[in-house]
Parts: C-alpha cells; structure tokens; sequence
C-alpha cells in the first residue's frame, strides 16, 4: 500500500467517524428518538459529507505524498552517487529539516567517498612504486648471490659485494619504512604537548649531514614553545632539514621563529613553480632525475604535511622566493 492510499484511507475513516459522531450528538441533543423522516435526512448528509471527505483526503494524501517522493528522489540520487545538495524550498518545517539532514548527508558521503577513492589511489600508485622500487635491489642481490654460488667472486672481492648487498638491503629497508610512516601519519589522533623547538631542533641537526661548504644558522629563542607531539615535530624537521641539505651545495640553511611562524630557508637550487601545486602529493619531487638513493618513494613532503595538519597547524612553500626555498610552518 502506498503512502498516498493509506492517507486517503485514514482520512476517509476519520471523516466518516466525525459524521456518525456527529448524529449521535444530535440525537443526544434532542433528547428524544428520531424519527424515521429525521434518521434519513441525518443518514443523508452522513452520506453526502463522505465524497467531501474522500476528495479532501485525497488532496491531502497527494500534498503529503509529493513531499516524500520528493525526499525519495534525492535519497535515490545519492543512492546512485549523485550528491547534488540543492534543496527545495518548503514551507513545512518538519519536511524542511529533512531536506537539510539529507543535504548534510548527501555533502558527508561525497567528502567521504573523494577521500577513499583518493587514499585508494595513493595506495595503489605506493603499491606499484614500492614493487618497481623493490625489484632493482632485489634483482642485484640475486644477481651478486647467483655470481657467489657459482664461484665467479674472488674471496678477496666478497668483503665488498657483501657491503654492496648490505646496501641494497639498507634501501629496502628504508623504503618500507617510509611506507610505514606514511601510513601512521594519516592517523589524526595525535597526543600533543608542550615542546622546545630550540632543543628539538639540536636532537635533528646531527643526524643530517651537510656539506663541507654548507653550515646551519639557528635563530631560534630558547623560552619558544609549540604545542605538537614531540615525535611528529622531530620528523617534520628531519624532512625539512634534511631536504635543505640536500639540495644546498654550499651556503647557509636558516631555522628562525618570525611572527609566531617556523621557517626554514635554504640558498640552495630552490624549487622550480611548476611543482608547487603538488609538492605535498606522494611520490612528487622537485629532483626530476629519478635518482633512487635521493628520490625514494618521494613520501617525505607528504609525511610532512599530514603530520602537520594532525597536530593543528599548516605548512607552505613561500612561491615568491626566487634563491632557495622557504618552508612555513604556522
């Protein structure tokens, strides 16, 4: 039964009871039998009001009955993907908020389902990387384990081809890891506290290593706190710094506070402007050699900015920079 049948059904019976209430009120009023002459006319406009009553129910039924195919139609379109967040004006308050549910329904589902198509192509394309990346390292430890078991390495030289595998090895390794990392910086439940930037920047600048030519400038107050998780802030800075450094022959790379932002500046090859768009995107690099031992999955900026982000704050490469790059972190 239909939504529309059952509101013509309901009407009509209510309609009906109002009129036989209606006679036997009259007849209570009286206070006397009726008569045959006063129970036809009575019957009569019983029977009369019935057609009234239906045509209004049906009325009704089709007002009512409009309003929910209408909220049927948009919940199909999003059924079938279409998440058009138009709504129609309505006068009933009810039905209005319906629609506004269903908008917000409708917007939740398209964010929801762009970001799992997104991080179901991030997974995909990091698949393929990791498997492409992996296979050279592999392919040359077998091929250096083919060369032992055949007897084509001289003793003398398998110290060597030993440090060589190792090296491999050490690749796949660090790979893996920043696949891991990748995926643990998606987690938004970051525990923040109270840091120094000053001393955790002094735990990262020996772990990166620089140039003969190249020295670090740190303009940093020792009283300056942010509020991030600790082991987040030491990877942003690992990334940023250790990016600096490689791409800074020589010259000087700058840690500074300024207006309660962090930057971190370099007079290194800088970055070319076609790359900015999408220079936080997996597996984007400003270094366009495909070099394995600099390139890797190119997952660092990405880390970076997710990491960022989880801990309430954003980062940005300065375009007006014309020597070096500027990243902002605020």
């Amino acid at each position: 039964m239909s939504f529309k049948t059952l509101l013509i059904l309901v009407y009509s019976l209510a309609g009906l009871l109002i009129a036989l209430f209606s006679a036997f009120m009259t007849y209570l009023i009286i206070g006397e039998p009726i008569g045959m002459k006063m129970f036809s006319k009575i019957a009569l406009v019983v029977v009369a009001a019935l057609p009234v009553i239906a045509l209004i129910s049906y009325g009704v039924g089709k007002y009512f009955f409009g309003k929910f195919e209408g909220i049927r139609y948009r919940l199909d379109q999003i059924a079938h993907g279409n998440f058009v967040s138009i709504e129609p004006q309505e006068r009933i308050a009810d039905v209005e908020r319906i629609h506004r549910s269903i908008t917000l329904l409708s917007e939740r589902l398209s964010e929801l389902i762009e970001s799992l198509q997104k991080q179901n192509e991030i997974t995909s394309n990091m698949t393929l990387s990791l498997a492409h990346d992996i296979k050279t390292p592999l392919m040359i430890i077998n091929g250096y384990l083919e060369e032992i078991r055949d007897g084509l390495i001289a003793p003398e030289d398998l110290p060597k081809i030993v440090d060589k595998m190792g090296l491999e090895c050490g690749y796949i390794d660090d790979l893996t890891s920043d696949v891991l990392v990748y995926l643990s910086s998606m987690n938004p439940n970051r525990e923040r506290e109270q840091v120094v930037i000053y001393d955790v920047v002094h735990e990262v600048l020996p772990l990166i290593p620089l140039t003969p030519e190249t020295h670090w400038n740190i303009d940093l107050p020792r009283e300056a706190i942010i509020e991030f998780n600790r082991m987040d802030l030491k990877k942003v800075l690992m990334n940023l710094l250790h990016n600096s450094a490689k791409f800074t022959s020589h010259g000087v790379i700058t840690i500074r506070i300024d207006d309660e932002k962090i930057i971190i500046e370099d007079i290194g090859c800088g970055i070319d402007p076609q790359f900015f768009p999408r220079l936080f995107e997996p597996y984007s690099t400003a270094d366009t050699s495909r070099n394995r031992q600099k390139n890797g999955l190119g997952l660092g900026l990405s880390i970076t900015k997710n990491l960022v982000l989880n801990n309430g704050y954003n980062i940005v490469f300065d375009e007006s920079v014309t020597v070096g790059a500027r990243a902002i972190i605020r």
